[in-house]
């Protein structure tokens, strides 16, 4: 049985992605000082494991 998952931005990062510095995880932003992953391209499941590792 599928669980339905709703993810809620509240303050989405609206710094230029491509000046980001490349991390592992994802891009770190300085302005927010935080990891931004960009979920645009990422399937469901890829989701879903980000958020459960």
């Amino acid at each position: 049985m599928r669980t339905t998952l709703i993810i809620n931005i509240p303050k989405p990062c609206h710094e230029d992605w491509n000046q980001m510095t490349t991390q592992q995880k994802g891009r770190h932003c300085s302005s927010c000082e935080k990891t931004v992953i960009d979920f645009t391209s990422k399937t469901n499941e890829q989701i879903v494991k980000i958020f459960l590792t």
